[in-house]
């Protein structure tokens, strides 16, 4: 059985959900329909902090 260490586990969340790229320098909608795509979900949350 292979293990992984925490950090190990965390680089692949984060570059399974393609956040690990590099920002782009300008943001539009094709970027943001890229990463709906990528995640599949939206967390709206109404809670003003």
């Amino acid at each position: 059985m292979r293990t992984l260490t925490l950090d190990q586990a965390r680089r692949i969340a984060v570059g399974a959900q393609g956040l690990d790229l590099p920002r782009p320098n300008r943001v539009d909608v094709r970027h943001f329909r890229n990463v709906m795509n990528r995640l599949k979900v939206v967390q709206l949350d109404s809670v003003n902090v």
